[in-house]
């Protein structure tokens, strides 16, 4: 710390770092509840993992020989959740499952599509063209998109932390449950039934 050389944003980071008086360490974690598994964050967490935890990461590695048959028309294999850091491969495999999930269930696909709007007055083409060109430019995968589909049943995923207190953080996951009112062909609001939650009964 030199007062002397360090800019105004540096002297005041470091007076908001000095009102920092208590430190929390977080030695256990509640989101993980396979024993198996927690075991193994663990010991990955501390630099610390061993044999016995490799041979386990190969059981779940599809196509080695030590992993359990899989059979993906047959629970658990047909509810299982795709992981990948592809946004496009995501969007197919969301969208295949959801056709799926409707085929099989016989529930219908709701379309939504997206409707901009400036104070409630539609956009004109002018101001449509000049929003589709400056989203274009941009390539976010941040923007909300065109068209988002659901059904009743399917399952969705939260990605922010909304209310962590009551675990509906990112990664928590929830099923569309009975309860989308329809307003003029697109739902009012949809009811989701979390996994897990500390929330009480309504």
């Amino acid at each position: 710390m030199n007062l002397a050389k360090d800019t105004f944003d540096e002297q005041v980071g470091r007076a908001i770092y000095e009102e920092f008086n208590i430190v929390v360490i977080l030695k256990e974690q509640m989101r993980v509840v396979d024993q198996q598994w927690r075991d193994f964050l663990n010991h990955l967490r501390h630099g610390m993992v061993e044999e016995r935890h490799i041979k386990m990461l190969h059981t779940l590695v599809l196509g080695d020989p030590t992993c359990l048959p899989t059979d993906f028309s047959k629970s658990p294999w047909n509810e299982v959740s795709l992981v990948t850091p592809r946004h496009a491969v995501r969007e197919q495999w969301n969208n295949e499952a959801l056709r799926k999930h409707c085929k099989t269930t016989g529930r219908r696909l709701y379309v939504c599509t997206a409707s901009n709007a400036v104070q409630k007055r539609p956009l004109t083409l002018i101001e449509r063209y000049a929003l589709a060109v400056r989203l274009g430019k941009k390539k976010s995968r941040k923007n909300l998109p065109d068209k988002i589909e659901i059904a009743v049943g399917a399952k969705v995923l939260v990605t922010r932390n909304i209310q962590t207190d009551l675990d509906i953080t990112n990664g928590a996951r929830g099923e569309i449950v009975e309860g989308i009112v329809e307003l003029k062909f697109l739902p009012l609001y949809i009811l989701v039934k979390m996994a897990r939650t500390r929330a009480e009964n309504l």
